[in-house]
């Protein structure tokens, strides 16, 4: 059975989960391996690569985001991953696909990421909050895996554009003193920073703010040029246009062929 296949049949399963979760802080949909089986006997930690996006499309500048992350690591340091969808986004109205078709097509994406040899891709997830600050994608995201990993210490790696991790450190989003907030999110979490175009200017400037306390818990890595500047904004609007043609070469660099297929049998975005 083809990975569009599995998630097409698991659609009511997926629409049950979502409506049984719907009060639940953090949940998964999808889980490649069962979540007691990531460590060895052996392990203390579980460290947990995070994906946080609205996947609205999911593109192949998000799989390079996960894989471009794992290797700048040493082999193996990652046990799982997480591809993350908040319906509650700090910054973004929930337009184009719905939230079903999003996580069907995250689902789409693990499927065709696990068969890679790296162990953080075999064990990947996908999974919904209803948080849309880091800060508290965390706390929640720690307690469920404290609960399914009794006794385990849980390590958690999210993965942010400069943008992304510029607006992390704004005080806006933050009630009271937003260094005591922070300086509890970056006991247990790290930041993984993906350069993106156009931000070259304030990077310069932000790592000489407040960013600078916590240097040794930001890694920073830098996507190959044929997928840095490649968005979901940017498919939806070649889908749109009709700048694609049909079979494999439809969008080719840019969105997995069978992501695709789910978003023309759906027609999503066709008139978003």
């Amino acid at each position: 059975m083809s990975s569009l296949s599995a998630v097409h049949s698991r659609t009511e399963r997926i629409l049950s989960d979502i409506e049984e979760n719907r009060e639940n802080d953090f949940f998964i949909t999808f889980s490649h391996h069962d979540i007691e089986t990531w460590l060895n006997k052996n392990q203390n930690t579980c460290r947990i690569l995070i994906l946080d996006s609205s996947f609205n499309p999911p593109t192949l500048a998000h799989r390079a985001l996960l894989t471009t992350s794992i290797d700048h690591f040493p082999k193996d340091y990652f046990d799982a991953s997480l591809l993350l969808l908040s319906s509650r986004n700090m910054d973004k109205q929930l337009v184009g696909a719905s939230v079903l078709q999003r996580i069907q097509m995250m689902e789409i994406m693990a499927r065709g990421l696990s068969n890679s040899p790296r162990k953080a891709l075999q064990n990947i997830a996908v999974a919904l909050t209803l948080h849309g600050r880091f800060v508290d994608k965390a706390i929640y995201i720690h307690s469920f895996f404290e609960y399914h990993l009794p006794g385990k210490s849980i390590e958690l790696y999210f993965i942010m554009g400069i943008d992304t991790v510029t607006r992390f450190f704004n005080p806006a989003y933050y009630s009271g003193d937003p260094n005591n907030v922070l300086k509890a999110f970056f006991q247990a979490n790290w930041l993984i920073c993906a350069d993106r175009p156009g931000y070259s200017q304030i990077e310069g400037s932000f790592w000489n703010t407040e960013a600078r306390l916590y240097t040794k818990k930001i890694k920073q890595i830098r996507l190959k040029d044929s997928v840095a500047s490649l968005s979901s904004t940017l498919v939806r609007s070649k889908i749109k246009e009709n700048q694609s043609l049909p079979g494999d070469i439809v969008l080719d660099g840019d969105i997995d062929t069978l992501v695709l297929q789910f978003i023309n049998e759906q027609e999503i975005y066709e008139t978003d």
